[in-house]
């Protein structure tokens, strides 16, 4: 079967937030700090991404930006998170509410 179960190792393992394009919300320091968390897998040293260039999120148009691995349209209530070595989790606002996941404030 090339299904797996996949989890975290840990409970506190990943850093994220629960997306909203409104900057009230969801403040632009908040979305810097999810910025320089998400690193680039395919290439040496693993470069932090940045606002613009090679990933990173526009915030005004929902829009995630992965090094090397494209982009994904975020919706309100999406949860974006990123694990220890900077790879990008994105969990839909319907998963999320679900009981396989849990954010904490």
């Amino acid at each position: 079967m090339a299904l797996k179960t996949v989890g975290t190792a840990g409970t506190t393992s990943l850093d994220g937030v629960v997306w909203s394009q409104d900057p009230a919300v969801l403040s632009r320091a908040d979305v810097a700090a999810l910025i320089q968390l998400n690193t680039g897998d395919q290439t040496t040293g693993h470069p932090i991404a940045q606002p613009c260039g090679i990933g990173g999120i526009e915030q005004s148009f929902g829009k995630l930006i992965v090094p090397n691995r494209g982009s994904l349209i975020i919706y309100p209530g999406d949860v974006l998170a990123v694990d220890n070595r900077g790879g990008v989790i994105l969990v839909t606002a319907y998963s999320a509410a679900g009981t396989d996941w849990v954010v904490s404030a």
